[in-house]
């Protein structure tokens, strides 16, 4: 996936889980909402994670949330947890 797909991906899965309340989205979920495979949902939450924006928990009532505030979150801590050194 080209890497501004990716970061267009990141804001979105953020604007989902910050609509959730702090509840655990699985990524099917957010997959279904971006018409895109879980698996790539998965490897964009997993850079989401270390970068300590999001927390995952696995299992059947897993999924992912927010650990950050929204309002604190900018498109540029999404391009740095994602790899990308410019937007």
């Amino acid at each position: 996936m080209a890497a501004n797909s990716r970061l267009a991906v990141a804001a979105h899965i953020v604007s989902v889980l910050a609509s959730q309340c702090d509840r655990f989205v699985p990524s099917h979920a957010i997959a279904g909402s971006v018409n895109t495979n879980p698996v790539v949902i998965r490897r964009i939450l997993a850079a989401l994670t270390r970068a300590g924006i999001v927390t995952s928990e696995q299992g059947k009532s897993g999924g992912s949330k927010l650990v950050k505030c929204p309002e604190d979150i900018n498109l540029w801590d999404l391009s740095v947890a994602l790899g990308e050194e410019r937007l």
